[in-house]
């Protein structure tokens, strides 16, 4: 594999990420804007306190302020996201620098190795911070002892 090839993979791979990130960003974003359109939808229908109280006294009124409460996991699936993204770079790392000492004749794969350890490094850091800053704010449950 000459330094062509590998900067050709290099610049596909990073696109592919590229587009994978603006890809769930912006189903987040609809997920989101839809949960928020539905629920003013919902509230637009109630006029006074009283037909308020009667919503909230049924079972549909009941599954909204249900669906209204945070998701108690959304704080864990940040942290496990960030995790398996260090994962994912730190064996790529390892995989590109067993393939330096491989093929010693291609110089291009030590810097490669060299970025997707420093990617894990910040990742498994963003990690560890939202992790003690999760835990320090009280949104996730301290370890029982």
């Amino acid at each position: 594999m000459d330094q062509r090839q590998l900067s050709i993979l290099a610049v596909f791979g990073t696109g592919a990420w590229v587009v994978w990130l603006i890809y769930s960003a912006v189903c987040q974003y609809l997920l989101t804007r839809s949960k928020a359109a539905a629920q003013d939808r919902i509230l637009s229908c109630v006029g006074s306190p009283e037909s308020l109280d009667v919503f909230l006294a049924s079972v549909p009124g009941r599954e909204f302020l249900r669906r209204l409460e945070p998701d108690p996991n959304e704080e864990w699936r940040g942290i496990i996201r960030s995790a398996q993204t260090a994962t994912t770079f730190a064996i790529t790392g390892i995989g590109v620098l067993l393939c330096h000492f491989m093929y010693r004749d291609v110089q291009s794969l030590l810097p490669f190795s060299l970025g997707a350890f420093i990617l894990a490094a910040a990742f498994g850091a963003s990690a560890a911070v939202s992790l003690v800053l999760h835990l320090h704010s009280g949104l996730l449950p301290k370890k029982r002892g």
